[in-house]
């Protein structure tokens, strides 16, 4: 009876602290007045579209997209789409549908006529800043699912939300960052939980799937997840494959349909060509001023230390490893 009440206690806590981390990370973020707008500029737009004609097309936004010189642009079968990919926009329906629907009844503004005034960069805003408050909450019982502590959880939670680019980026706008940071955090706390209760682990596929809808890259992250659940979850793995088609089939009749192949261009490996500068670009990529992850995110020296630690104590599990990977 004590373990019941201790646990029914400590849900509740959670759930308390969970809302709050969600208040407080939203509130910020959002209120943060950095907000630039450039690959993201259409996924709105495609958001749009995808509500009110069933399509990604955005042929009713040609005079914008033209004032913008086809910034971004791709145009097939005399249609013009956004050439990344439509994960982004797809999960920004619910939030975007909400936007809408509190101007027009609340403020008696109509959605396009704001858009058109002054681009979707504060819904952008309001919309990535609600991705990064939910994955904050997913961060908070990760951590928690780990460490086994509250206390430990808020700080990694803190971490990440205000020392990493899940600020500076992930929430500035409806790139591909702030659903893939979502999704593979979704993925990787239903592993953490599958420990405990191995059948949901078959459902892990699911965001996995979404995640390669919203960005290519993602795929190093599914080999690994994949991999992990063949090796030490193999009697879900058949499910596991199953629960993917959910999201894997609409997305290939919906590439069938628009691009006319399995994946549209954005996901050509022709894209990431062998280049002669590869470890200039490597070390741009990390320590430049302009976008190195140790001068955004310098906390990430850590977790270089984390690893070896973990090795040095021979305390990693299979987790630890493929998630090193």
């Amino acid at each position: 009876m004590n373990y019941l009440r201790s646990h029914r206690n400590q849900i509740i806590q959670n759930s308390w602290i969970s809302l709050t981390i969600f208040v407080v990370v939203f509130g910020i973020h959002f209120f943060s007045k950095v907000t630039p707008l450039c690959d993201s500029r259409w996924s709105v737009y495609t958001t749009l579209s995808i509500m009110r004609e069933g399509n990604t097309n955005i042929d009713e936004y040609r005079e914008i997209v033209n004032y913008h010189r086809n910034y971004a642009i791709e145009t097939i079968d005399d249609h013009i789409y956004t050439m990344y990919p439509v994960g982004t926009s797809i999960i920004s329906i619910p939030f975007v549908f909400i936007v809408e629907k509190v101007l027009e009844r609340t403020f008696l503004v109509k959605l396009d006529h704001l858009i058109s005034l002054g681009g979707p960069s504060g819904i952008e805003t309001f919309v990535a800043s609600l991705i990064v408050a939910l994955s904050s909450v997913l961060i908070f019982y990760i951590a928690f699912l780990r460490l086994g502590s509250q206390k430990y959880a808020i700080l990694i939670v803190f971490i990440f939300a205000f020392c990493t680019s899940s600020w500076s980026t992930a929430s500035r706008g409806l790139w591909q960052h702030g659903p893939s940071i979502l999704f593979l955090s979704l993925a990787l706390y239903l592993i953490l939980l599958a420990g405990k209760k191995p059948w949901v682990v078959q459902f892990v596929s699911i965001p996995l799937a979404f995640s390669y809808v919203v960005r290519p890259t993602n795929s190093v992250s599914i080999l690994m997840f994949t991999a992990l659940v063949f090796i030490q979850y193999r009697k879900y793995f058949f499910y596991y494959c199953l629960w993917s088609l959910i999201v894997s089939i609409p997305f290939i009749i919906f590439n069938l349909n628009v691009y006319h192949s399995l994946l549209s261009p954005y996901y050509s490996p022709n894209r990431l060509v062998v280049n002669p500068h590869f470890f200039e670009a490597l070390v741009g990529n990390l320590i430049s001023p302009g976008r190195g992850l140790f001068i955004f995110s310098p906390v990430f020296f850590f977790a270089i230390w984390g690893i070896f630690l973990k090795i040095r104590d021979k305390s990693s599990n299979m987790l630890d490893y493929f998630l090193m990977v």
